[in-house]
């Protein structure tokens, strides 16, 4: 029985109790797994004073990783934005040249404008122009699914796994879950030498976490969006005493244009375009409201 639990963990690699798990690397490892909140568990502090360290360190750490990955967020989001405009514009300047100079101008968005104004494909407004968040997200899933799929091949070749392991370790990994039931580098049928692997190891990790942190968090914005629309169709508030009734008629996010002289400040949530990164709050006050 204690030979076929040894087979069985070394296959999953986390059974390799022959190497240090605290030399300089291993400490790096550790280092990583704590701060990213993935906590793999085949390298724990046993003294008193490891353990208080390890906490005074999470603490800080876990604060920075965070503060990092919505660095990151921020970054990936403004990339991105830049990418769908530049298309964008590309889009409508064919249009235009199709079209020629007299034709009559095209309202192609209206929710990125200021409420009741036009944004037209002939104007000089573009620059106001936002990607709408479906499309980041779509961008999103397709760059964490790829990144997912060619992660899970690297490591069904490095460390001998089928394919299905290796994604499932994969996901596991980069959505900073961390069972520790599947470990890289802690096997012992790995095809690579450790100095050419450990590299490798610590960049698909930290990518993938960036990956899925920007994907989950884009993620409950449309999920929050979809539950915004099911409230707007249910149309109803609850009164005291558990009663239900219509509420005013409101033209914000409904797709409809208001009519003539309907005060629409306090329903207004454009903001301005400005330069440099596009944060995730000027992103994001368009898409939630």
């Amino acid at each position: 029985d204690s030979e076929k639990i040894n087979i069985q963990g070394a296959a999953s690699g986390i059974a390799r109790q022959d190497k240090e798990r605290f030399d300089f690397y291993g400490s790096l490892f550790f280092s990583g797994t704590v701060i990213s909140t993935i906590g793999f568990g085949t390298s724990t502090p046993l003294t008193p004073l490891g353990r208080v360290a390890s906490i005074i360190y999470g603490i800080i750490g876990c604060t920075c990783c965070v503060l990092f990955f919505n660095l990151f967020l921020e970054r990936l989001v403004t990339a991105l934005s830049h990418i769908l405009r530049y298309l964008h514009n590309r889009k409508v300047a064919r249009r235009v040249s199709r079209c020629g100079p007299e034709a009559k101008p095209v309202t192609l968005l209206v929710n990125d404008a200021e409420y009741g104004d036009e944004l037209s494909s002939c104007g000089d407004t573009m620059d106001q122009w936002r990607p709408s968040v479906y499309k980041v997200f779509g961008c999103l899933s397709t760059i964490s699914i790829l990144l997912l799929f060619i992660s899970a091949t690297i490591y069904s070749r490095i460390e001998s796994w089928s394919f299905v392991d290796s994604l499932y370790f994969c996901f596991t990994s980069f959505a900073t879950i961390g069972f520790g039931d599947m470990v890289s580098h802690h096997g012992d049928k790995i095809n690579l030498s450790s100095s050419l692997y450990r590299p490798i190891n610590f960049v698909l990790l930290s990518l993938g976490a960036c990956c899925f942190y920007c994907f989950f968090n884009v993620s409950s914005i449309v999920v929050r969006q979809f539950l915004n629309w099911m409230i707007k169709k249910m149309d109803v508030k609850m009164e005291r005493g558990g009663c239900c009734r219509r509420k005013p008629k409101r033209y914000m996010g409904l797709g409809l244009r208001p009519p003539k002289g309907y005060d629409m400040s306090s329903e207004r949530s454009s903001i301005d375009c400005q330069d440099g990164l596009l944060s995730l709050k000027e992103f994001l006050m368009n898409q939630q409201n």
